[in-house]
This record gives structure tokens, sequence and C-alpha cells, in this order.
């Protein structure tokens, strides 16, 4: 078992599910001048109000009342916004929040500390091993799935490549740990939307949003990652390259060229060096998507943003690698659409 370190480069999402309500699940408020969203703790809300209020209480959020006013007409003694939160979000930029103003919450364990989950870096992993497949298989993707009468044959594609089914998939060797973050180290965004469009600005207000993001450059996240080397693993590499070798025989793949004979990710530097030429691949698109709209709003910032963790991304040693991974990770996500 290894262990891996990880850093954000840029604010990571990963959702709850959660979509919070302003002045309902969360307030906004000063902590030492600097401005954070609290995360409303209602247990704490109850000792506050009283459970006599409790009329009062939802009679204020039906008119827009603003909770910190309501709660100070409650008690006695001068209140901070960190009496009655549950944890604080970091505000890096002034959000505008109209009243009920949603926000996308991050993922939290029952503890309360923020996390990317194991499934969710290793889904990523996934698609960037798919894509090396697929490019050395030269399958061309589109024509192979059929979008109009199968709604999930994509699968189809990834059952030809990793298996029929998670006994047989060989991605069964790759274990991946959960990655814990330090407190204090969410962050909320009021995220910008940059849309093509012919007569309209490129910053799409229509789809603002806010979004609770991680963002921690401490060095001390460290989670598990291995390659299981076992006769199990042996016996999946032997099934997959059975299945390549059928694959190149098969006189329906005329475009093939290049086919890889055996699978070759037997450490973790290797794994690395192909996760980190797909998000080359990605952020080399988003740079040639975007250099022809350079004058438009909001494309200048982006693409600063693209280039920086490109250079990050070519800096990288062996052993090194830098992954993309969540909501609203590029124009292309994390597929390259």
């Amino acid at each position: 078992m290894s262990k891996v370190q990880l850093t954000t480069l840029t604010p990571v999402h990963i959702g709850s599910g959660n979509v919070l309500q302003n002045n309902i699940d969360f307030i906004q408020g000063k902590v030492d001048g600097y401005t954070y969203l609290g995360i409303l703790d209602h247990q704490k809300l109850m000792q506050i109000i009283g459970p006599e209020r409790v009329d009062s209480w939802v009679a204020a959020i039906e008119r827009g009342e603003g909770m910190s006013a309501f709660l100070a007409k409650c008690s006695t003694e001068k209140l901070t916004i960190e009496d009655y939160s549950s944890r604080l979000a970091y505000c890096p930029q002034a959000l505008n929040m109209a009243t009920n103003e949603p926000m996308r919450e991050y993922i939290h364990d029952g503890l309360g500390r923020a996390y990317i989950p194991g499934s969710s870096l290793k889904g990523s992993i996934r698609t960037a091993m798919l894509s090396y497949f697929v490019d050395k298989h030269n399958i061309d993707a589109n024509q192979a799935i059929d979008f109009k009468n199968k709604k999930h044959a994509a699968k189809r594609i990834e059952s030809d490549l990793f298996g029929q089914d998670p006994n047989t998939d060989c991605f069964r060797f790759l274990q991946i740990g959960d990655v814990y973050f330090n407190n204090d180290c969410e962050y909320v965004y009021d995220m910008i939307n940059i849309n093509e469009r012919d007569r309209q600005s490129f910053v799409d207000k229509s789809k603002h949003q806010l979004v609770e993001a991680v963002f921690d450059e401490d060095p001390s996240c460290v989670f598990n990652m291995r390659i299981r080397q076992s006769p199990e693993l042996s016996r999946m590499i032997d099934e997959y390259n059975r299945r390549a070798a059928e694959w190149n025989n098969d006189s329906r793949n005329t475009r093939k060229k290049n086919l890889i004979k055996k699978f070759e990710v037997a450490n973790l530097n290797s794994l690395f060096s192909i996760i980190n030429n797909h998000t080359q691949q990605l952020l080399n698109q988003e740079v040639e998507i975007w250099n022809g709209y350079i004058e438009e709003d909001g494309v200048r910032d982006y693409l600063n943003s693209i280039e920086e963790v490109l250079k990050e991304t070519s800096n990288c040693k062996a052993g090194e690698c830098v992954l993309r991974v969540g909501h609203a990770s590029g124009w292309r996500f994390t597929t390259g659409a």
C-alpha cells in the first residue's frame, strides 16, 4: 500500500446532493473582519430561540427577515455567527445573495470532515485509462456508440476493454482510499459560467449559483493507493490481453492501428504517467477551444487559470500527476466530451 499526497491546484467541488437555502440553512456573517457563510446548526438555534418562538421563527423565514436580526431579538447576549453554526465556509469574493439563495453543499462525512471519496478519484482515473485504451485501439467512439437507440451504449466499449461485469472488471486491482481535508478549507464561490453565445456576453449570469468547494494547499492530505500484485491480478491481465487479441483480430475493426498487446500498468508511476497525459490532452483542448475567443468576457481569466494548471502538469516528475476531478472542472469536464 502506497501513501499518496494530494494537493488541490484549484477549488474542487464534490457535491453532497444537498442544496442549502440562504436564511434557512446558512447565513452570511463576519468573523475577525472576514466574510463567512455559517451552516446553521438547528440544535443550537433551538436553544437560542426556545420552543415557544418556533412559530415566530417560521414567520421570520416566510417574510424574508434576516436570521441574525431575528436571533438578536431572542437573546440578551451578543451573538456571533459561530454561536449558531455547525461549521463556517470562507467567502473569498463578494456574494450578492438573494433571499433563499441556493448553495450547492460540499460532501462531508458523519464527523463533519470535508473529503474527496476514493470512488470519485477512481472514476476520474478510470476515465483517463478509458481514453488511453480507446486511443491505443484507435476506436471511433462516436461510430461505435449508437446514441439514438441505446441510452447506455457507451458501456459496451467499456465492457470490451475493461470486463463484462464487476467480477471481471480489471479495475478491481486498483484500491484508493478517501482523502480527508483539514478544518477551515471550505470556501464558497459565486460561480461564473462561460457560455459561447453570438449576441450576448460570454459570462452567462442566468446560470449563476453559489458552490461550496475545498481548496487546501497543505501537503498533509495523504491517502492510501495501491495496485494489488496477486494471482487474481495476473488472471485479470491475462483475460484483458485475451480480449485485446480478439479485438485486434476482429475484421470489423478496420481502422485499428498501434494496438496494445498487453496490459502494462503494473505500478503507480506508469499509471500516473497515463493520467497526466490525459489531463494534458484535456487542458490543451481547452486552450485550443478558447484561444479564438480571448477578448470575450471571462475567457482571458479562465485561460490564464487553465495555463497555470497546464504548467503544473508539464512540470510533473515521475510519480506525480495532475488529475481533473469534480463538478465544473472545465468546458469538457473530466471526460473530454
